[in-house]
């Protein structure tokens, strides 16, 4: 049997590619990939700058050895921790199970979603299942849409709100930057304030939306949380004048926040909720949304509609497993009372740098173990170059992996998962202390 370097001339195999050093890999990726946004990443800090990495929960290993905290979890990913066993194990035992087509009966993804949808409670029952958030969110807009059968279009969403980069979810995502080089967006979609309950009803009261979608606490807009009291009259003005209510938890979801839903908090029930990330269990993409039985039908209902938004790789067996697992890992050890306390004890910390450099701080948002700490101009330096000073020096000095948020720079984001210890908190906090002082002392 021929090798595959021998068949093509700089083939690079599995095991090669398992050695590769990081020069190597720098220059692989300058050549093939985006080398621009790696440079730029690079060039400000926040570029992960290791390679030969191996996980441990809350921690990375590099090749040289080095242990890394990971304070940002791919971005809401690794609840759970970085190569989970308990997940890995479970996986494991679908490895023989292949791929199946769309109209396959499916044991494993009829589980998950009967297990979304008993944590969901209400009349929140079916479910999709599909692989990206973007995805996810697509398919939102397209069942919105069509449960309506045509007579209602238009979308509402929130100013500095992020959904995705594909084409329906960046149409409905609240910052020109993502939308600038894609007009025309998807037609009849609308912003509006967060937290601004009388311009909603402003943009509802014709009767002719199809869809409201928020996110309960915006992600990468800087970890901005909306109102209880937002989302309770967001949810009655839906009703009231027909619209589909969606919440958008592919970030905030999954426990971050100490609950399920982070829309929970409300004592509210949406017509839709879309997740992804913290399902993974850092292994396989899955995500998905869920919806009633009746805008299911509404949609899906009828012989030429049923198959209106499927998937090639649609409740894959093994990213089904990985969720399952990751659910009972997160129950059988508490981890949703977990994110609520720890949340508490990394909030309070944060606060306590703050007080020590008054103004370098102007808040510190969210809830649970997703937290955003926005920096004011007091070291009299823009304060989204502080935030990427902050998070560079965390990286790059104390080896704790982080990121400020794509909407809004201005935003430092802790993400950790859900197993943090307080040994690792404390090694947080004192790198941030540290990192604070010394973009202050830098910048002052």
């Amino acid at each position: 049997m021929a090798k595959a370097t021998d068949v093509v001339k700089g083939f690079i195999t599995v095991d090669q590619a398992s050695k590769l050093g990081r020069q190597e890999v720098i220059d692989l990726q300058t050549e093939y990939q985006n080398h621009l946004r790696l440079a730029m990443a690079m060039s400000n800090g926040s570029a992960q700058q290791f390679v030969g990495v191996t996980g441990n929960g809350v921690e990375l290993i590099d090749s040289d050895g080095n242990n890394h905290l990971d304070m940002i979890g791919a971005v809401g990913v690794m609840t759970v921790g970085s190569c989970n066993p308990y997940v890995w194990k479970a996986i494991e035992k679908f490895k023989d199970m292949p791929a199946l087509n769309a109209v396959a009966i499916r044991g494993i993804s009829a589980a998950l979603s009967n297990n979304i949808s008993k944590l969901s409670g209400g009349d929140l029952k079916k479910v999709w299942i599909g692989t990206s958030g973007t995805e996810a969110n697509e398919g939102v807009i397209k069942l919105s849409r069509m449960a309506f059968k045509g007579t209602r279009h238009k979308l509402v969403a929130l100013d500095n709100s992020y959904h995705g980069k594909t084409m329906g979810s960046v149409s409905i995502t609240g910052r020109k930057i993502w939308q600038k080089y894609h007009s025309p967006m998807l037609n009849g979609v609308e912003f509006v304030p967060m937290n601004d309950a009388a311009a909603l009803e402003a943009a509802l009261k014709d009767g002719d939306v199809a869809l409201f979608i928020l996110e309960p606490i915006q992600g990468e807009g800087g970890i901005y949380p909306a109102s209880i009291e937002y989302l309770k009259k967001a949810r009655e003005l839906c009703t009231k004048y027909g619209t589909l209510m969606a919440c958008d938890e592919i970030q905030c979801g999954m426990f971050r926040t100490g609950k399920f839903w982070a829309y929970q908090y409300a004592d509210i029930q949406p017509d839709i909720v879309s997740f992804a990330k913290g399902f993974s269990g850092s292994y396989i993409p899955i995500s998905g949304y869920i919806t009633t039985e009746k805008i299911w039908n509404d949609a899906y209902g009828t012989p030429d509609t049923a198959f209106q938004h499927t998937a090639t790789f649609g409740d894959n067996v093994l990213g089904c497993a990985a969720g399952i697992a990751s659910l009972e890992y997160i129950l059988e050890n508490d981890l949703a009372n977990a994110a609520i306390e720890k949340g508490a004890y990394l909030t309070k910390g944060i606060q306590a740098v703050a007080d020590k450099y008054p103004g370098v701080v102007k808040e510190i948002r969210g809830k649970g173990l997703m937290i955003g700490v926005e920096f004011g101009d007091k070291p009299g330096e823009e304060a989204g170059s502080f935030a990427m000073t902050v998070t560079a020096i965390m990286m790059q000095k104390y080896r704790v992996q982080t990121l400020f948020s794509a909407n809004n720079p201005t935003v430092f984001r802790a993400l950790p998962p859900l197993a943090i210890s307080k040994e690792q908190m404390d090694r947080f906090l004192t790198a941030f202390e540290g990192s604070v002082k010394e973009a202050y002392e830098m910048l002052k």
